[in-house]
């Protein structure tokens, strides 16, 4: 069992902390036969036992046949090995070579040619390059200066640079373009930027006092960054730089934080002279700006952007009072109009910092997890399958039992996390469509018990229990693979699956236990190797144990390997989403096959679908009234108002639905609804806003001024009488009555902020400014939590 052991599994021992692991494409290994006498596991799912019994009798008897034959990996192994107390300590750099898989090797020497001993440094000191897995990097700081080791080989050869600054924070590399690279030097006060257009190998000083900064998603030239000019003043300056012609524009002022996604870029701007903060939102790259139009804001609400990802941006908006939950809204296409999504929504401000059970689902377009907390103040999982136009509870798992009157699935996330409960947040990628690996338990609500692992394989519609008890789980091969191993634990065995968890076989990865703290597979889950880590009991030593699963799963699919899936086949509208009914590819559950590293999802089929009321959302001061119809919210009545004494100058639907952003539907159910120009709009009813707070009406002043205009023309047709025929001398005053204060025109000052609203909203060369007429929202300090990463 040990030589059969080492020929799938590379092993590395040592002492000291471990700095960082990276799986690199592009080397060449040799392996042998692998995975004999292994145990299966009977799955827990419905059928189990005749599926899983198939399988076995194929994977085994490919074992039988195979034997010993070469194999080719798709990557190499990178660790070293830092001290956090004392980065002065020496440290070592690990490489696995091509030799069959099983050993590592020192190479410190390869890496840095003139000298024996590296003082990287920890949390930064080994990077790999964001678009090109074979680029590394490792960092040396020395005397305020920084030693660079590049390779574009993945580690074979090095090169040498010094950069004549402190490499302090992580590079952040280009979205597209593979030479730009930033990087802050956070340590100094003065906190400068730089910037690489040559792959790191040298660097220039962009700007000092820099708080904030990311790439554009839009604009390949641009930098975004926030700059502090005054250290009194904790606001900043939102700058748009272009790398290309080296020019600075400030966008906008006023700036506690910033972030962009797409075509959304926002910003948590504090009004001038003013103690409360507002979200402003741009969809032209800065050009111009407009605050955002979200429905019962107050002085003690704060906000959080939770995702920009799908057209569209998820805001939550805190209730008043230390509560621990708010509103989430949902916004249109640009990002201006906000709707309300969910009622209630988790977000407590823990020891630890605010956190949300949100999240995203990768592994299906549309899909969205979080809890809710409700008037009893148990908190319960809700999912959406639309983007957050509705929300429901999370389906039973088909094989779980629940005694209660009302079961769902509760699933496992950062607030159980923070309540010491066992188990790891959902799972999912984007090359697995439809799987979700989630924790959680059945019952009415979330509690503080044990987790299991439950799967779902349609994008969140249904679920079934996969493990018992919580695990650390890794997504391989787009899906085709699943590994899982004990969380928190002593172990030598871990669990894979070919068919997304229904099967599970137990291997032995090492004769010894380990307490495991770790499972890794490279980013973008597309290979068949995984990584353990964690250390003896008894020694501390540490262990990294490289499993390769390609010594079983040797053939690569074909076309008669794979079936249709139907994302979204679970909805009322049998599968159509945005008015789009797609068709992928997905391989099939009883084929043994690989995906290999350069699949990707393929769209056989999409068709246009008639339109539903489930293509719409409800529109800005609207609620769902529980069939399916937008009805004005009791709270809202006669806001339309206060939307003009924003200034606000979008059209709006106001007849309660709007079409979800990037919906194309078509035909079917279309709402009666008319489009209203806000801009005249808001000028008639400023004039009518204006005239309800005088006590005089502007006919009653007019007549005042005609009156006082006909006194003053008799007064002085008197005093000229009076002076041409001589009369008597007698000294009389007159007081001279003026039209200042009380004098109302119908331009009022509301509409010349208007104007002036509207001249900076169109002008795309200054700085956009914030009128002190705008609607007043203010924030806490901890309002710009921004949960994308």
């Amino acid at each position: 069992m040990a030589n059969e052991q080492s020929n799938i599994q590379s092993q590395l021992s040592f002492k000291g902390s471990l700095e960082g692991i990276h799986h690199l494409k592009g080397v060449k290994d040799i392996t042998g036969e692998a995975f004999k006498r292994k145990r299966w596991r009977r799955s827990l799912n419905d059928n189990s036992d005749s599926i899983c019994s198939s399988r076995k009798v194929e994977i085994e008897g490919r074992l039988q046949a195979n034997g010993i034959k070469e194999k080719f990996l798709t990557e190499v192994l990178i660790a070293v090995t830092t001290n956090s107390i004392n980065y002065l300590k020496p440290s070592t750099v690990y490489r696995r070579f091509i030799d069959h898989g099983r050993s590592f090797t020192k190479i410190n020497k390869a890496v840095a040619k003139d000298k024996a001993e590296l003082l990287i440094r920890p949390g930064n000191g080994l990077q790999k390059h964001a678009l090109d897995t074979t680029k590394l990097y490792i960092i040396e700081s020395i005397e305020y200066k920084s030693i660079i080791y590049i390779s574009h080989d993945s580690g074979k050869t090095w090169k040498k640079t010094v950069a004549d600054f402190d490499i302090s924070s992580v590079f952040v590399f280009h979205p597209i373009k593979q030479q730009l690279i930033l990087t802050l030097n956070d340590r100094r006060i003065d906190r400068p930027l730089y910037i690489s257009k040559d792959g790191a190998f040298s660097w220039r000083l962009l700007r000092y006092y820099v708080v904030e900064f990311s790439w554009s998603d839009i604009d390949e030239d641009i930098i975004y960054a926030t700059v502090k000019d005054d250290f009194h003043n904790p606001l900043h300056k939102l700058l748009k730089i272009n790398v290309r012609n080296n020019k600075t524009q400030v966008v906008l002022d006023n700036v506690h934080s910033f972030g962009n996604k797409q075509k959304f870029l926002y910003a948590s701007v504090q009004l001038p002279k003013k103690e409360v903060r507002m979200l402003m939102v741009s969809i032209d790259e800065a050009k111009t700006w407009i605050e955002a139009q979200v429905p019962h804001l107050t002085s003690d609400r704060f906000f959080s952007v939770l995702d920009m990802s799908e057209d569209l941006i998820f805001l939550h908006v805190d209730n008043p009072g230390d509560t621990g939950h708010g509103t989430l809204y949902t916004s249109g296409a640009r990002g201006l109009v906000y709707s309300e999504s969910l009622l209630r929504h988790l977000y407590p401000n823990t020891r630890t910092g605010d956190l949300t059970d949100f999240y995203k689902v990768l592994s299906m377009d549309g899909v969205y997890i979080t809890s809710k907390i409700l008037e009893s103040t148990t908190i319960i999982t809700l999912i959406s399958y639309d983007r957050g136009a509705e929300w429901k509870s999370v389906p039973v798992p088909k094989n779980a039992e629940c005694s209660m009157e009302v079961c769902s699935l509760q699933i496992y996330n950062s607030y159980s996390a923070s309540q010491g409960v066992k188990g790891s947040r959902p799972v999912s990628v984007a090359n697995a469509p439809g799987l979700i690996i989630v924790h959680g338990h059945v019952g009415d609500s979330l509690q503080r018990r044990d987790t299991d692992v439950y799967i779902s394989n349609d994008g969140g519609y249904s679920f079934f229990l996969a493990l018992k008890g919580p695990h650390i789980v890794q997504i391989g091969d787009h899906g085709g693979l699943l590994v899982a191993i004990p969380k928190d634990g002593v172990s030598k065995t871990l669990k894979f699956s070919t068919d997304e968890g229904n099967c599970w076989i137990d291997y032995k990865f090492t004769t010894k236990e380990i307490i495991v703290t770790g499972l890794l597979t490279e980013p973008g889950n597309k290979v068949m190797t995984v990584s353990i880590w964690g250390y003896t009991e008894d020694t501390h030593e540490w262990n990294i144990i490289v499993v390769d699963f390609e010594a079983v799963i040797k053939e690569q699919c074909k076309q008669t390997d794979y079936e249709e899936f139907h994302p979204h086949k679970g909805n009322k509208l049998n599968g159509c989403y945005l008015g789009l009914k797609k068709v992928l590819k997905k391989l099939k559950k009883d084929s043994i096959c690989r995906n290999g590293y350069d699949y990707s999802v393929e769209v056989k089929d999409s068709s246009v679908c008639k339109c539903d009321k489930s293509d719409y959302e409800c529109d800005y001061g609207y609620v769902r009234n529980g069939i399916d119809e937008c009805k004005i919210s009791p709270d809202f009545k006669g806001e339309d108002l206060f939307i003009c004494e924003r200034g606000h100058l979008e059209k709006i639907v106001s007849e309660g639905y709007r079409l979800i952003p990037g919906d194309k539907c078509k035909g079917g159910f279309r709402p009666i609804s008319r489009e209203i120009d806000m801009t005249k709009v808001c000028r008639k009813e400023n004039r009518m806003i204006y005239s309800k707070h005088k006590s005089v009406s502007a006919g009653k002043i007019a007549f005042c001024v005609i009156f006082v205009l006909f006194l003053v023309c008799a007064i002085l047709i008197f005093l000229w009488r009076r002076y041409y025929t001589k009369k008597a001398d007698t000294g009389v005053q007159y007081s001279i009555l003026t039209e200042e204060s009380k004098r109302v025109s119908i331009w009022s000052d509301n509409e010349d902020e208007l104007n002036k609203f509207e001249n900076t909203t169109h002008n795309s060369t200054d700085t956009a400014k914030i009128n002190d007429s705008s609607a007043i929202k203010p924030f806490h300090d901890d309002s710009d939590v921004e949960m994308l990463e």
